[in-house]
Formats: C-alpha cells, sequence, structure tokens
C-alpha cells in the first residue's frame, strides 16, 4: 500500500496543495485520509486512482447526456 501525503495528491490530481483539504473537507466522495499520528496524515494511493476514475467517469456521462444517438 501506498501513502501519498497532500502535496503528492495534490500534484496527482492537478490541484493546488491547500485544495486536497477543501476537497476533504466539501466533496463527500473524496478518500479520507489515514491519520499516522497527532500531525501527519496520508491518503491511500489506490483510494485517490479510484476517486479519480469515478471523476472521469462523471465527466464522461455529462458530455454523453447531451449526445444523440445514431441507430
Amino acid at each position: 500500500m501506498n501513502l501519498l501525503d497532500y502535496k503528492e495528491v495534490a500534484k496527482k490530481i492537478s490541484v493546488h496543495p491547500r485544495s486536497v483539504y477543501t476537497l476533504k473537507d466539501e466533496d463527500p466522495t473524496f478518500p479520507s485520509p489515514v491519520r499516522l499520528s497527532n500531525k501527519r496524515v496520508r491518503w491511500v494511493e489506490a483510494e485517490i486512482d479510484d476517486w479519480i476514475e469515478t471523476k472521469k467517469g462523471d465527466a464522461n456521462d455529462h458530455r454523453n447526456s447531451g449526445k444523440e444517438t445514431l441507430s
């Protein structure tokens, strides 16, 4: 299991590092961090990867929802 700090998560999802904590607080689908000590948290990389895939699926669903299918 690979653990990421907030800067690594930010780089992986292409946001500002402070935005990781905003996502944690405001997006109920964003993975919860693992608390390693009183001041240290890490995110499980596989959970971040799954969250990214979910967001990609959501974006594709929105793009395709307005398109007509050809028969």
